[in-house]
């Protein structure tokens, strides 16, 4: 069912590997950073900022909702976010000026 969900906003999953021990997944490769980590190295978010990451997020989290999916560990250390939308937080900071 995962490798049937498709959007801008979610790593792809490609195959599943499976033996008695390990679960091996295959996905997409995504350049980017937890949440967490982000934050903790970088001074000054605004609430704009949050709102870009949030927004997101929450678009994610719907289309899983959609398909009756639910995501038992959300949290600062478990969310990657994509270099591209640190971009364009810069960008529209620079827009502002």
């Amino acid at each position: 069912m995962l490798r049937e969900i498709r959007h801008p906003g979610l790593v792809k999953l490609y195959e599943i590997y499976e033996s008695d021990q390990y679960a091996i997944l295959v996905m997409e490769i995504e350049k980017g950073i937890d949440i967490l980590s982000r934050m903790k190295a970088k001074t000054g978010y605004t609430e704009g900022d949050a709102a870009i990451i949030i927004k997101s997020l929450m678009s994610i989290i719907s289309a899983f909702h959609d398909l009756h999916i639910i995501h038992r560990d959300l949290n600062p250390e478990t969310l990657l976010v994509s270099y591209f939308i640190f971009n364009c937080i810069e960008i529209e900071k620079t827009k502002s000026k």
